[in-house]
């Protein structure tokens, strides 16, 4: 899970978890009318804008920000050394056959 994303969702936690320590009733928060308009109404509108494989995709995208980790920033950066300076001694023709890996 993407470091964001934690930061993210604990930050909206907290939000609420503050405006309730203010006072409000958590029942504000809670109320099941509103999930239902703001979830509700905001995945119709998504459809309305979208062909349904287009949302598929779309969720399965926002999917892999909870289930997938970032690729190895380290050896993107060695590879993209690799890659500059098989262009640079070689020319740019030389990449046709470079193999990038596929983290």
């Amino acid at each position: 899970m993407d470091l964001a994303t934690i930061i993210g969702m604990l930050g909206a936690i907290a939000m609420v978890t503050v405006a309730i320590s203010f006072g409000a009733s958590p029942m504000v928060f809670l109320n099941p009318v509103s999930v239902l308009i703001v979830v509700g109404g905001s995945l119709m509108v998504v459809l309305s804008q979208l062909r349904f494989s287009e949302c598929r995709q779309a969720l399965h995208a926002a999917s892999r920000a909870f289930k997938h980790s970032l690729p190895d920033t380290a050896a993107t950066i060695e590879e993209m050394i690799e890659v500059s300076k098989l262009a640079r001694k070689r020319g740019l023709l030389a990449l046709e056959g470079f193999e990038a890996s596929s983290r």
